[in-house]
């Protein structure tokens, strides 16, 4: 009864005062509005982990006119969208400690440029989980044989290209000294033979993911970087390395054995490396895609044959 009493009290009294006073009561009203805007809407934004992403790029891409309670609610959901920012490869919001309300910290783990797809006439700079981080500017020189040189390929991040990869508008950040200077340093592999641009982009990531693995394969096993590789059909494929004058052909075959076969291979190379190195002086090419032999294949017209060499 009380209560009620009070409320009625209230109400009366506020009337009153604003048939009074018209003026005063809508300062009060705007003034207890937007102090209602404010408590509801109003979020402080914390963003740690970002070096190539500008943090007005993360903060376009949450629904900022979504209430402090319904971030609460969803966080989850709002790290799904920023997670689809191309060169974003994790994100995480949370909850301050010091602040239960209005303040949100988000952590941003980015993508870090792993190789260089060939795709039709266009480069793209794929990342180390196989996803697409941007397109090269320009087309890709046409070559017929493995010769691409790494040191064309240099990444830069360009602003408002359409990905052909993907059905969605890469919002990469426009040119600048930070982003060239992260990823200009970087060798990275160049691979060819990865599929076209009809290809679905479910198809590609696969295969993205597969050339990252044999990337990491082969400089695990081989201690030396790869600079080109090329996917051949019959699933062959072609590697040239760093400081070597000669390429290397592997066989993966299409089994999911093929992490396996191609660890066998590289072994067998390591060992022709360590075992018999004036073998590969001149050397053009060795193939791999034999059971326990290499096979070093020299320029046509030298006085030395090609000549298969047991390993095991």
């Amino acid at each position: 009864m009380r209560a009620l009493l009070t409320l009625f009290s209230t109400l009366v009294v506020c009337t009153l005062l604003t048939l009074d006073q018209p003026a005063r009561a809508r300062a009060l009203l705007d003034g207890g509005m937007n102090a209602a805007t404010d408590f509801w809407f109003t979020k402080e934004i914390w963003i740690s982990g970002t070096k190539l992403v500008d943090r007005h790029e993360i903060e376009a891409l949450l629904p900022q006119k979504e209430s402090v309670l319904s971030w609460m609610l969803h966080r989850e959901q709002l790290s799904a969208l920023l997670r689809g920012h191309p060169l974003v490869r994790d994100a995480r919001v949370e909850g301050c400690d010091e602040q239960w309300w209005g303040c949100f910290r988000i952590q941003v783990t980015e993508r870090d440029a792993f190789f260089i797809a060939v795709i039709g006439r266009r480069g793209w700079v794929i990342g180390e989980d196989g996803g697409v981080m941007t397109p090269l500017p320009g087309t890709w020189p046409s070559k017929n044989e493995l010769g691409v040189s790494a040191a064309l390929a240099r990444p830069v991040v360009a602003k408002g290209q359409k990905s052909a990869l993907s059905s969605s508008e890469t919002s990469t950040s426009a040119v600048n000294s930070k982003n060239s200077s992260h990823l200009a340093g970087k060798d990275l592999t160049v691979v060819e033979g990865l599929g076209d641009e009809h290809e679905s982009p479910d198809t590609l990531r696969i295969r993205f993911s597969q050339a990252v693995r044999v990337i990491q394969l082969l400089d695990s096993a081989l201690n030396r970087g790869v600079s080109e590789l090329r996917f051949e059909p019959g699933r062959e494929i072609l590697a040239r390395f760093a400081d070597t004058s000669w390429s290397a052909r592997f066989d993966i075959g299409g089994d999911e054995q093929w992490e396996d076969r191609l660890g066998d291979q590289a072994a067998r190379l390591v060992a022709l490396i360590e075992k018999y190195p004036e073998r590969l002086i001149d050397a053009t090419q060795v193939d791999l895609a034999f059971e326990r032999i290499a096979v070093v294949r020299y320029p046509e017209g030298e006085n030395h044959a090609s000549s298969p060499v047991q390993l095991r």
